[in-house]
């Protein structure tokens, strides 16, 4: 039986050499097929892909297209950011439009997140928010670790640990000030507005006097009974429901512990939460159309988001 290689020599030599071209044209023209279909898209879009995948290893929304309802949102090129902040990755906006673009007031807001594997706690302060539509841009300002009611707080500089949140609001502070959400918060939303709400338990109405033998026979069943069923965090008034039937020992001892200040005293634990309020009078941001970047200390992107 003959083998591979006298079968390969009867070949004559004119079909051999016929065949080698015949194998070099088809390569080359697949080759110039793969060139002409990449030549065929846009130099734009090319562009943008790039930008897309070069984005993404710095943040993974990080000027990333943001659909909405309405419209197309604000381009950006990577070159318009400028020098990027040692802190990218470590805190991000979060993509809450909705309540970036409210053309409310008193519900606008932007939260930004520290990353939960940061080694350790990021200053905010001397931060700042850019409209880089507007070219304006605000400081983020001091806050009260510990806040107080009806006191004179100690502002100092904002720290957000792995995990922890700022919700910065563009309104006027309804405290006065910013400060770190606790357990006790609550309070502070019997009396005003906060957007987003203050999701807190405050301290449990039945732990501020328990049915015990000695509080029936001191206050008398109708006080226990009532702070058993109080609302919790709430304040105790004149026009709380069973308030008429209590007696002026029961007030004068429960009235002072269902406050912000009494639960804030004996709760040790805190949220991850800062409310962070930037004092204007008007709102900051566009509706549509809008791009708006995070700043370190230096003016250095640490993030953007654009709608």
């Amino acid at each position: 039986m003959p083998d591979f290689a006298e079968i390969l020599g009867a070949i004559p030599k004119w079909l051999k050499t016929a065949l080698v071209i015949i194998i070099t044209v088809a390569m080359i023209g697949l080759a110039w097929f793969f060139v002409a279909s990449v030549k065929k898209v846009p130099e734009e879009h090319r562009k943008q892909i790039a930008q897309r995948d070069f984005i993404s290893a710095i943040t993974d929304h990080l000027t990333g297209p943001l659909q909405t309802d309405k419209t197309s949102p604000a381009q950006i090129d990577i070159d318009e950011l400028g020098e990027f902040s040692p802190a990218v990755g470590l805190v991000e906006i979060v993509h809450k439009t909705s309540s970036i673009s409210n053309t409310n007031l008193s519900k606008e807001y932007i939260e930004i997140r520290a990353g939960k594997r940061n080694a350790q706690p990021v200053n905010i302060s001397n931060w700042s928010l850019q409209s880089m539509i507007s070219g304006n841009w605000i400081g983020l300002p001091l806050g009260a670790l510990n806040y107080r009611v009806g006191e004179v707080n100690e502002l100092a500089d904002i720290y957000l640990r792995p995990g922890e949140s700022a919700i910065i609001a563009t309104r006027q502070s309804p405290v006065g000030v910013s400060f770190k959400v606790n357990s006790c918060s609550g309070f502070l939303e019997d009396s005003q507005e906060f957007a987003p709400a203050l999701n807190t338990s405050c301290v449990d109405p039945s732990e501020i006097l328990p049915p015990t033998i000695e509080n029936i026979r001191t206050y008398g069943d109708a006080c226990v009974k009532f702070a058993e069923n109080f609302k919790t965090c709430s304040y105790i008034t004149s026009n709380s429901p069973g308030y008429s039937g209590l007696s002026r020992a029961c007030i004068d001892y429960i009235q002072p512990r269902f406050t912000y200040n009494y639960c804030s005293g004996i709760q040790e634990e805190s949220s991850k939460e800062w409310r962070v309020f930037l004092n204007q009078n008007n709102t900051l941001w566009k509706e549509n159309y809008e791009v708006i970047r995070l700043m370190d200390e230096k003016h250095r992107t640490v993030d953007v988001i654009n709608y």
